[in-house]
């Protein structure tokens, strides 16, 4: 379902509801661009010769920083696309709903706070060629105010505006009291000002007296008579002012309240402390946090511990889908981009659990809609669920199954799931965390992969490729997708670079396009095999 500010309140008020009852919540985004650089043409190619980043005598924490700059710097771009997907578990069906939303989200000046934001050339084109409607975004898209935002209107801003407001109002406030006269014309003023004055008398004073526009040697003034309303403001000055200070505010709380617009929606999220998937998650987290939440802080260990006390439980499936976990096999070797993922799991051995689409939710049933955020969060969703199955099923098995019960008292051996749960997901979660596969964010880009724990006690270090070739790295080639510099660069025939870590401990070199070996030297290649990884786009 599409959601603009045509359709906004109505879908709040149902999909808070969801979200109360839901087992998790999936999420994407789409934006204006993805890596800061010049503006123009020439300046980017500069920037785009110079190379990766060099992070060579780098800490781990140094990189990760370093890492971290770039993520915030590409905030100046927007969030155009936000995309829901509310699944929950039907026990009746022993089957899980789906429910997705599209949200076009686009910045409103309000109040004198008007966003500057960047766009990208290459993936406002990528956007236009996978049918984002820009008249629509434009148009119609929801508005928002992150919370510095909301803090900076509250505290009250004073703008010549303001002021010219203030005193019309001690004007009325005196006409109003004045028991001698029942119609006051205001000064003359330009039609910029009497806009002003007329949308104020129109939120403000709620239809308190009469007023219109009358001609005052050939001038235009605006005309105010006291009605039969006009007393409920009261008798003295004092009380008038009052009156109108405590309309004023009532107006204003409300106009603030729907300018935070979708920032309700990630609000209500982060209160409900459900689990938020996402599918190489880093770059969507972070545009999240600073488009509607709050300015990205300057170190990445704040970003780290925000993050984590607005979203409690994260999983991002890139890592998950990128991981050496037993359970996969070779199903992955196509690759770890969402859409060949999601093909992957419509297959043996990921069948179950069953997840269908809401009644009524028809747009994606039977028509794909890739890089549109309400169905790219809808296919994320889907991959966790059928990933997580997996992984819980082979730690059911005797031989891989952890001794005692989890911190949470479930016991994550199952041989079918809601046989020993009644909500599925529960174990899920505690499945992940013992593998280490929760709350850890996919970090690419340079030379190497890591994996970024939110945990307050999990590991601070990061997993890395060393150029002494110690640690070898996975490697994967995407060509869909634009040039990215801080998740890596997508282009054809350009290599990304990740870790993953084997069943025996220790790093490997693979092509995530060819069938997944432990290490060359211990499963000894093919003959006439090349033993570097073979480039396929």
């Amino acid at each position: 379902m599409d959601v603009t500010t045509d359709n906004f309140q109505d879908v709040l008020k149902e999909l808070k509801s969801l979200i109360d009852k839901c087992d998790f919540i999936s999420i994407d985004c789409e934006f204006t661009g993805l890596d800061e650089a010049p503006a123009t043409a020439i300046g980017t190619l500069r920037s785009a010769s110079s190379g990766m980043a060099n992070y060579t005598g780098m800490t781990a924490e140094e990189e990760l920083q370093s890492r971290y700059e770039k993520i915030k710097a590409s905030t100046m771009f927007l969030v155009v696309q936000v995309g829901i997907c509310v699944f929950t578990w039907n026990a009746q069906t022993r089957s899980f709903i789906a429910t997705p939303y599209n949200f076009y989200v686009f910045p409103r000046e309000f109040k004198g706070l008007d966003r500057r934001f960047l766009c990208q050339a290459k993936c406002m084109s990528f956007l236009s060629s996978n049918h984002m409607d820009f008249n629509k975004l434009i148009k119609s898209g929801i508005s928002y105010l992150n919370k510095q935002e909301e803090e900076y209107l509250r505290e009250g801003i004073t703008t010549k505006e303001t002021e010219f407001i203030a005193g019309i109002r001690e004007t009325i406030a005196e006409f109003l009291a004045d028991e001698t006269r029942s119609i006051l014309i205001l000064p003359q003023y330009d039609s910029y000002h009497r806009m002003l004055i007329h949308r104020d008398l129109s939120e403000t004073f709620d239809d308190c007296f009469k007023k219109e526009n009358v001609t005052v040697e050939r001038e235009v003034c605006i005309k105010l008579q006291k009605n039969e309303r006009t007393s409920s403001l009261g008798q003295t000055k004092a009380k008038i002012v009052e009156s109108i200070s405590n309309m004023a505010q009532k107006v204003e709380d409300k106009q603030i309240q729907a300018a935070i617009g979708f920032r309700h929606v990630i609000d209500h999220i982060s209160s409900s402390k459900k689990l938020v998937v996402g599918h190489n998650m880093l770059l969507d987290m972070a545009q999240i946090e600073a488009q509607f939440c709050r300015d990205l802080p300057a170190s990445c260990e704040e970003f780290k511990k925000n993050l984590h006390e607005r979203f409690p439980l994260i999983v991002d499936t890139k890592s998950i889908t990128s991981s050496d976990h037993p359970s996969f096999g070779l199903s992955f070797s196509g690759g770890t981009r969402l859409d060949a993922v999601f093909r992957t799991v419509m297959h043996d051995p990921f069948k179950k659990p069953i997840i269908s689409l809401q009644d009524g939710c028809d747009k994606y049933k039977n028509n794909a809609q890739l890089h549109e955020a309400g169905y790219d969060a809808y296919m994320t969703g889907f991959v966790f669920l059928r990933t997580a199955q997996q992984i819980v099923m082979k730690s059911g098995s005797p031989s891989n199954s952890p001794q005692g019960k989890s911190s949470t008292g479930l016991t994550p051996r199952l041989k079918d799931l809601g046989v020993s749960c009644s909500r599925p997901i529960d174990v899920m979660i505690e499945t992940l965390r013992m593998e280490g596969l929760l709350n850890k964010l996919y970090i690419m880009g340079g030379h190497s992969f890591h994996s970024l724990s939110l945990d307050d006690g999990g590991d601070e270090k990061m997993e890395t490729c060393q150029k002494d070739g110690s640690n070898m790295g996975q490697m994967a080639v995407n060509s869909e997708y634009p040039q990215d510099s801080v998740n890596g660069n997508n282009g054809k025939g350009l290599w990304q670079i990740a870790t993953s870590r084997s069943r025996n401990g220790k790093f490997h070199a693979r092509d995530s396009r060819r069938p997944r070996q432990d290490s060359f030297e211990v499963n000894h290649a093919h003959k006439g095999q090349e033993k570097r990884p073979r480039m396929s786009v």
